[in-house]
């Protein structure tokens, strides 16, 4: 067995080929754009619209390569977040919060949080932010992502330990500990609307 990578098989129609299949390669990748900053730490679409965090930049990424900063991001080199209402995105880079209007392409940082972001994420109409070195996650008043009270804050108590990750997938936000995972949905409670 063996493997081959690459390049495509194709057949020869001609009986007098020295062998049945012949291998042609693949097109090669070619650089689509390069933005400024050491790498990219986050890349996300919405609307046909692309937008990216490298370095220090917020950028927007149009469809023939090129490219323009909509804002500058704090950076502490780890992976950025971005999740995506209708009007606004969350933007999470650097354990700070900003909010982007996709109407008026204006970037604004996000006050109101009770800890440092760490990730982000939306469903039914609520922003959620995970907080880092905690059990704890933030959720935005409906359809809001520059307004954050105190009270819409909820801690996991079903594991103990810090939350690592989150992920939004199908309604439910999944939160992942060191050794367990807990899963949350919107209830339609009105003082706080997810529950394990």
């Amino acid at each position: 067995g063996q493997r081959c990578m690459n390049w495509y098989p194709e057949r020869i129609e001609s009986e007098q080929a020295k062998s049945p299949i012949v291998l042609y390669p693949t097109p090669g990748l070619s650089t689509f754009c390069t933005l400024a900053g050491p790498s990219v730490r986050v890349a996300f679409t919405i609307d046909a619209r692309c937008f990216a965090v490298s370095g220090t930049q917020f950028y927007e990424v149009f469809s023939d390569g090129t490219f323009t900063s909509r804002g500058v991001v704090a950076d502490d080199g780890q992976a950025a977040s971005i999740s995506a209402g209708p009007t606004q995105l969350l933007v999470i880079s650097g354990g700070v919060a900003y909010s982007y209007n996709l109407a008026t392409n204006v970037l604004a940082l996000v006050v109101g949080m009770l800890g440092t972001p760490s990730m982000a994420g939306f469903t039914d109409g609520y922003f959620l932010a995970l907080l880092a070195t905690s059990n704890q996650f933030q959720i935005s008043a409906l359809l809001d992502a520059t307004t954050w009270d105190a009270a819409d804050t909820a801690k996991i108590s079903v594991f103990p330990g810090n939350l690592s990750a989150m992920l939004i997938d199908h309604r439910e936000v999944w939160f992942f500990g060191g050794k367990a995972i807990q899963v949350y949905y919107d209830s339609g409670n009105p003082d706080f609307p997810f529950e394990p």
